[in-house]
């Protein structure tokens, strides 16, 4: 079943921060940060919404009410939710496919533990039967999905390849996923191989991965927007070496792309132009399922436990954030154009997976990769032992090097029950612009000035 949409909230005009009142909105305070890092020319050339960067911010409560922010912009005299438009984001998608392989496992144990406890009457050799009939997602998945799995040419598995992912050795041991397959998934995640996310793709099946977006309200039937996955990144030279390296199974020989319409994705020399696109999502909904990774809700705790592992892992690799400093001796361009590290962050980021990839022709652009991000992160100086530091420094050195826990700002935290851990997601930065410097000051005064008001 999909989820239904709820009607869009009125969007909230950008306000000078000066105008800005007492009590007033994150949406406020976003849209003013938002307006002024533009204004300074920090985000790129602006001409016109393909140029605009969505960012939807929702800051963590010590309860349920969780506060989000999205922002907008006026083109025109017409107001444009940017946070709700559908954008390209390349290797940031990839984390649809985690959430359906964690939701398929889920799925599985759900199955075996009726089996344990004799609600489903079958033997453990027919558990892999039985959960392809549970899982089978050919009647409810989108009918354009389910017909291009049907042309043998396109090569699109109709349902999950349930043996290359899942392993169950009996109905007391939880099921888990096969070695092989958890390969995948981390290269896939960690450190964005291409291959392995073919490879997760193929098995897990466009039709089952969609579906389950829709379940959960990440992708909108009707709207036709939010978190998109119907291309797989198989590579053109195909996987071979890969497999020769990793000594991982690859399957998969590349899938044919399904797409739809985008903001920054366009064809400009087609009349109209051609914006279908195939890896893709709105910044509101790609934050929503960071924040219930943070929340440890997606799937169920163990899961989210997990994926949030998988993400800490990549900040901490080859595949960190773009907020974090430039590498400009690094001979991959992905870790150039990064942060210049004249702007500190307020934060810490304690996940990530980020996109950039290339958009088609555009003479106003020009041939340009954009860059996205999904983050988890942490506001700094609010965690009382963030000032320990090695008691053998000397004392100057050692003043220099702490994190002052600051306790007023703690309790202004605590005073709008916000725990300073947010989920974040941004898009379609070009990667030309010399540096991500002004999405950190976005962030680092909507926030803070939501805050402190």
């Amino acid at each position: 079943m999909c989820s239904t949409t709820t009607p869009r909230a009125a969007p909230q005009r950008a306000t000078p921060l000066g105008k800005i009142k007492k009590n007033a909105t994150l949406a406020s305070f976003l849209n003013a940060a938002y307006q002024k890092v533009r204004a300074n020319g920090d985000l790129g050339p602006d001409i016109g919404l393909k140029t605009h960067i969505p960012i939807s911010i929702y800051l963590r409560s010590t309860g349920t009410d969780h506060i989000y922010a999205g922002n907008s912009v006026d083109i025109g005299g017409t107001l444009h939710r940017l946070d709700l438009e559908e954008f390209y984001s390349a290797s940031l998608i990839k984390v649809a496919a985690m959430f359906a392989a964690y939701t398929l496992r889920r799925e599985a144990d759900v199955l075996r533990t009726d089996m344990r406890d004799g609600i489903v009457d079958v033997p453990l050799s027919k558990f892999f039967d039985k959960l392809a009939e549970r899982v089978n997602p050919a009647d409810d998945a989108l009918p354009e999905i389910t017909k291009a799995a049907k042309i043998k040419i396109n090569n699109i598995p109709m349902a999950p390849s349930l043996r290359d992912i899942l392993s169950i050795t009996s109905l007391t041991d939880p099921v888990t996923f096969t070695d092989d397959f958890q390969g995948h998934l981390r290269r896939m995640i960690i450190i964005s191989r291409d291959c392995d996310t073919a490879e997760c793709i193929f098995r897990l099946s466009y039709p089952y991965i969609n579906l389950k977006l829709m379940n959960e309200g990440y992708f909108h039937r009707d709207a036709r927007k939010g978190i998109w996955l119907c291309g797989d990144y198989f590579p053109p030279g195909g996987c071979a070496n890969e497999a020769k390296q990793s000594k991982l199974q690859y399957k998969a020989t590349g899938q044919a792309f399904l797409r739809i319409d985008t903001v920054n994705d366009c064809d400009q020399t087609q009349t109209p132009p051609f914006c279908g696109s195939a890896q893709n999502t709105t910044s509101k909904d790609m934050a929503r399922l960071f924040l219930n990774i943070l929340l440890q809700e997606l799937v169920d705790q163990p899961s989210a436990h997990e994926m949030l592992l998988l993400l800490n892992a990549a900040e901490n690799g080859d595949d960190s954030s773009f907020l974090d400093e430039d590498d400009k001796n690094s001979p991959n361009p992905i870790n150039t154009h990064r942060a210049s590290g004249s702007v500190e962050k307020e934060f810490s980021i304690v996940g990530v997976k980020i996109g950039q990839g290339g958009i088609k022709t555009d003479p106003d652009r020009g041939a340009i990769e954009v860059r996205s991000e999904g983050l988890i992160i942490k506001w700094n100086h609010i965690t009382e032992d963030e000032k320990s530091v090695d008691k053998d420094l000397p004392k100057a050195l050692a003043k220099a090097l702490a994190k002052d826990f600051d306790k007023d700002l703690r309790k202004q935290f605590d005073d709008k029950k916000l725990t300073g851990e947010a989920a974040i997601c941004w898009q379609n930065l070009s990667a030309s612009t010399p540096n991500t410097d002004g999405i950190i000051e976005i962030i680092n005064e909507s926030i803070f000035n939501f805050v402190t008001q």
